[in-house]
């Protein structure tokens, strides 16, 4: 069974659903924008004997970010699981009312201690939640365009949730001019329920049925895929039992380290800044981080033309990004830190466009998100142990650098890993991206 062509509505459903993930996804990658907000508006500032910051209200603000990173990882989880069987529009529902409902909560909440309930820690944790269901929602677009065009799509959309810093300096800039707290918070809360809303109502007809095709035809191709004879990669169509016991399932869950390299930085770059000088430049080189997430979006190309030689060149790039970007970290030196972070942002968004893609060629559209979720839940559960290592970190070395340390040496293995990738793809060709152009129906990724 061939899938249907795509067609306007599924053309409209994956621009839309780009723009929404955009707008969804900033409270993990912009987090530093919105600490520095709350943090002027004097939230939790009762924690500190006078003004300014110090360490309980520090401790404070890594706690709402690791209770991000819980509820990201709870969403994009759950959510990978249910989209396989419920499909996006469950998702783009759920999505929309709890981030609509969170960013009330953040534009609400006192920040009072002595409350029975911290808005701020219920509120980080909705918004999160309904940010995690529609990047999940984000996965299932690139099966709505034709072959070629898949790698794109993939790569477009997790180069997206970088940008999607760029929506937190915005609010951080709009305080400074005198908005408040709340105006910042119920307007953003107000568009991002309309998107979700629009986009659940494209998701309807031709879409949905494209999908279920692809998954049809899947099945279909399994016993051919099975046998490394077809021109599908063989774990296409097999039950989720088979594909769990593969060197393609162990190899997206040993990469899900990188989830606590990307998010120890993210989540410790405004501390490392500020013991570097960056309060006396008020928070400029915060700022030139945040703002420099969106640059992504400018390395798609180059980014589209190292998936166009293949899986394994890809991650060896990635990797050298990665190496780069913890070297100059760990230089104490504030200014040489903008380079970091632009290697920073092209390792995050290449190494997370790559695994994604390959999660979705290799497994195929039955079963990605449960593969996506599986492949998150290693990476939230290294994750949570952001908070205690920062604290552990502060307390023997007085700072966060050996934290840049232990993410340089998490880069090793990764090493060994892409070497195994590139003989396991030797003997299961098609399991790798096809990379000559204008091949043949034989190497298309979808029916």
């Amino acid at each position: 069974m061939a899938a249907t062509a795509p067609g306007g509505q599924e053309m409209a459903t994956v621009l839309l659903g780009l723009m929404t993930t955009f707008m969804y996804t900033s409270i993990v990658f912009g987090w530093g924008s919105w600490q520095a907000l709350l943090e002027e508006d004097g939230v939790y500032q009762s924690l500190c004997s006078g003004d300014g910051s110090c360490d309980d209200r520090t401790s404070r603000m890594i706690l709402l970010f690791t209770v991000a990173q819980f509820g990201w990882g709870l969403s994009v989880t759950f959510m990978g699981f249910a989209i396989d069987s419920r499909g996006p529009r469950f998702a783009c529902a759920v999505g929309g009312l709890l981030e609509s409902t969170g960013l009330l909560l953040l534009g609400t909440a006192r920040g009072c201690l002595e409350s029975v309930v911290d808005g701020f820690l219920v509120g980080v944790l909705l918004v999160s939640i309904g940010g995690g269901a529609i990047q999940v929602q984000s996965m299932k677009l690139p099966f709505l365009v034709n072959a070629q065009l898949f790698p794109l799509v993939m790569t477009i959309a997790n180069c997206l949730d970088d940008a999607s810093a760029s929506i937190p300096l915005g609010h951080y800039q709009l305080y400074l001019n005198g908005f408040s707290r709340f105006w910042i918070f119920s307007c953003y809360g107000g568009l991002c329920l309309a998107l979700s809303a629009a986009l659940g109502f494209t998701w309807r007809g031709g879409p949905n049925r494209r999908l279920s095709a692809v998954s049809i035809a899947e099945y279909q191709d399994a016993d051919a895929c099975d046998a490394g004879a077809g021109w599908r990669p063989r774990l296409h169509g097999l039950p989720l039992l088979r594909q769990l016991a593969s060197f393609e399932f162990a190899f997206v869950m040993l990469r899900s380290v990188e989830f606590l390299r990307s998010n120890l930085y993210v989540g410790l770059n405004k501390e490392w800044l500020r013991s570097l000088g960056d309060a006396e430049t008020h928070n400029s080189y915060l700022k030139m981080f945040t703002a420099s997430l969106p640059l992504a979006m400018f390395f798609v190309p180059l980014f589209n033309r190292c998936l166009a030689r293949g899986f394994v060149f890809t991650f060896v790039v990635s990797i050298a990004l990665g190496e780069v970007w913890n070297l100059i970290a760990l230089v104490p030196v504030l200014e040489i830190q903008v380079v970091a972070f632009v290697a920073y942002t092209s390792w995050r968004a290449l190494l997370f466009a790559c695994l994604y893609v390959f999660i979705g060629h290799s497994f195929g559209n039955r079963s990605s998100g449960t593969i996506s979720a599986l492949t998150t839940i290693g990476g939230c559960a290294i994750s949570g142990l952001i908070w205690p290592c920062a604290r552990l970190s502060k307390a023997l070395a007085g700072s966060l650098a050996p934290l840049n340390m232990l993410s340089l040496l998490l880069s090793l293995p990764l090493i060994l890993m892409t070497l195994s990738l590139r003989r396991h793809l030797a003997l299961f060709p098609a399991g790798e991206l096809p990379t000559k152009p204008g091949a043949g129906s034989q190497e298309r990724l979808l029916p």
